[in-house]
């Protein structure tokens, strides 16, 4: 589940990059054509939400002795409480007045 979720995720930064920063999009070297990155990242995510949800009914339906045996609640419990974690020292970062959008605009040097 967290690795489809994972390559849902890369899919959609694909079609959301242009947007969110346009520099680093502009970087790209393998797919150049907006056209081809919007359809490629788009029907990926499509795809493998598809194989999410259908993963995710047939973990739930599954007879296990004890809901710990079914990953995906195991996945919620973990993805929530570490996103919990980055919330409370993201807003602490915030709250410090380090600019935070500044130092995630471009991505360090190799």
């Amino acid at each position: 589940i967290g690795m489809l979720v994972n390559f849902i995720l890369v899919c959609l930064s694909l079609v959301f990059l242009a947007k969110r920063n346009p520099s680093l999009a502009a970087e790209l070297r393998l797919m150049k054509s907006r056209w081809a990155q919007i359809l490629l990242g788009g029907s990926g995510a499509l795809l493998l939400s598809g194989l999410l949800v259908a993963q995710v009914m047939k973990d739930l339906r599954a007879d296990v002795d004890n809901w710990y045996y079914r990953s995906t609640w195991i996945y919620l419990i973990a993805v929530g409480a570490v996103s919990l974690l980055f919330l409370i020292r993201w807003t602490g970062l915030r709250r410090g007045g380090v600019d935070l959008d500044k130092i995630y605009s471009t991505l360090p040097h190799e």
